[in-house]
């Protein structure tokens, strides 16, 4: 482990054990556990609540063996319930609900990975039924790969989404499977519910073309209260690098008139920086 990743954990260990009850985070998608070295970190030492989905029971059960203290469950969850396809693909990491669209992937190497050997069927639940039946705790944390079915999960979340902090969530620029909705309407209608852009890291091997990213998304900071400790310890495990603030401004330039509309709440999302 390199010294930034240490420097990181302990940064995150120290906001962990400051909150109470523990933060949750929900991995949708779960398969080989968090991306983030510190979420990692927090649910391997179990100073997060570690809740998976993953409808692979053999990725499941190794989940289980990797974080022997969370929370995995085999269900598949989608804006509906009921029954629906599931795309068996050359590569495991690109089953999904939806179709791949060839139309599009033709144009990369990596549409390999997309071809489809078969077809089987998965029963959908979601988000908000899973909590709403005491399954699940509601988390603070979303983060969501879905392959191509992100917008739907979201969808599925109904009112959690509204008690929900922050959000990790795969989009596209363009349509990978078909019908599937892109980054800006998965950025819409997360605006709809009170989250904003916070930043956006490529991903993908699309022959140094943008067409997946991984966009974090949370709640107004200077809205949060007492659950901002929350949210400044998934922008440090995520590695969070947003635009500056106007407070920020103020806090390295002194006090001016043109600060005037800088509130005390804006200036203690300042805090760790």
């Amino acid at each position: 482990m390199n010294e930034d990743n240490q420097a990181r954990n302990a940064a995150c260990q120290a906001l962990a054990l400051g909150i109470h009850p523990k933060a949750v985070l929900l991995d949708v998608g779960a398969m080989g556990g968090p991306t983030s070295q510190q979420f990692r970190y927090l649910a391997r030492y179990d100073l997060i609540t570690y809740v998976g989905l993953e409808p692979q029971h053999t990725e499941c059960e190794s989940l289980k063996r990797m974080f022997p203290r969370g929370i995995f469950l085999e269900d598949a969850v989608g804006d509906r319930e009921g029954p629906a396809p599931l795309h068996l693909t050359v590569s495991p990491a690109c089953i999904s609900v939806m179709e791949p669209n060839f139309e599009v992937l033709k144009d990369y190497p990596i549409g390999t990975c997309f071809g489809v050997q078969g077809t089987s069927s998965v029963q959908l639940t979601t988000i908000e039924r899973l909590v709403g039946d005491g399954r699940m705790p509601v988390p603070d944390y979303i983060k969501c790969d879905a392959q191509g079915y992100d917008f739907e999960v979201l969808m599925g979340s109904g009112n959690v989404l509204d008690r929900v902090l922050a959000i990790e969530v795969e989009c596209q620029f363009k349509q990978i499977y078909k019908d599937q909705k892109t980054f800006q309407q998965i950025k819409e209608m997360l605006e709809g519910h009170g989250f904003i852009l916070r930043d956006i890291k490529h991903q993908g091997a699309f022959e140094y073309e943008v067409v997946e990213v991984n966009a974090f998304f949370s709640k107004r900071p200077h809205t949060l209260g007492p659950a901002l400790t929350k949210l400044k310890l998934w922008e440090f495990a995520c590695g969070i690098s947003s635009p500056l603030s106007f407070a920020q401004l103020k806090l390295a330039n002194g006090d001016s008139p043109i600060f005037r509309e800088v509130t005390t709440a804006m200036e203690r999302t300042v805090m760790f920086q």
